[in-house]
C-alpha cells in the first residue's frame, strides 16, 4: 500500500461544533480522520505468529517512526542469529531480506499493520498498528513461553497417567517403553508444528 499524495493548492478549513476539522469547498482539511480499522483477533494472531513479523512490528512500535528496510533487516537478522549488525554475514542478511521484502512486509501491508513503501525502501506502522499495542508491549517472549507451557503440560499429564497405570498394575515394562516412545513422538510433533508456524 504505497502512499501517494496529490499536491493541491492552499485550502481553507473550518472547525465543526464537535471539534473535527472539515474542508471548505475546494479546500483540504488540516486534520485527518485516521481512526484505527476494526481488526479481528485472527488477523492479529496471523500477524504475530511468525517470529520475523513479531520482531519487525516490535521494532517499528518501539521506534515510533519510519525505518529503512535495510536497517530493519540488520536488526531482525542480528536478533535471529544472536549477534550484532556489524558481525552479520551476507548470507544471514540475505535470508532475512528476502523473507521480509518478498513475503512478510507485503503481507503486513495488506493487513494495514504496516505501511511498506517499496520505492522508497521504508516501512512504518500502519493504520491498524495501534491494535497490536497490548501484544507488542508484552515483548517477544510471551508466545515462546506459551509453547513451553504446552510442552510441559503434555509431559506432566502423560507422566501422571503412566504413574497411575503402574500403580494399578496395568502397564508392563514393555508397555511403559511404548508409552515413553509415544511421549517423545508427541513432544516432537508439537515442536515440529511450532517450527512450521514460526517459518510460515
Amino acid at each position: 500500500m504505497t502512499r501517494q499524495t496529490a499536491k493541491q493548492g492552499p485550502r481553507n478549513a473550518s472547525s465543526d461544533d464537535d471539534g473535527s476539522t472539515t474542508a471548505s469547498s475546494g479546500g483540504e482539511a488540516t486534520t485527518e480522520d485516521r481512526s484505527t480499522p476494526n481488526v479481528s483477533r485472527d488477523a492479529i494472531f496471523d500477524a504475530l505468529k511468525n517470529s520475523r513479523r513479531r520482531l519487525t512490528l516490535q521494532h517499528l512500535y518501539e521506534r515510533g517512526e519510519a525505518e529503512t528496510v535495510n536497517h530493519l533487516v540488520d536488526h531482525v537478522a542480528a536478533l535471529e542469529n544472536d549477534t550484532t549488525p556489524a558481525e552479520l554475514t551476507s548470507d544471514q542478511r540475505k535470508r532475512v531480506y528476502v523473507g521480509l521484502y518478498q513475503s512478510h512486509l507485503p503481507r503486513l501491508d495488506d493487513m494495514e499493520f504496516v505501511e511498506f513503501d517499496q520505492s522508497a525502501g521504508t516501512v512504518e506502522l500502519g493504520a491498524a498498528g495501534p491494535a497490536l499495542e497490548q501484544y507488542l508491549c508484552e515483548g517477544d517472549d510471551g508466545d515462546e513461553g506459551a509453547w513451553y507451557q504446552i510442552h510441559l503440560a503434555y509431559v506432566a499429564l502423560t507422566a501422571v497417567v503412566l504413574a497411575g497405570a503402574f500403580a494399578g498394575g496395568l502397564v508392563t515394562i514393555v508397555g511403559a517403553t511404548a508409552v515413553l516412545a509415544g511421549i517423545g513422538a508427541g513432544v516432537g510433533g508439537l515442536a515440529a508444528y511450532q517450527w512450521r508456524i514460526e517459518r510460515e
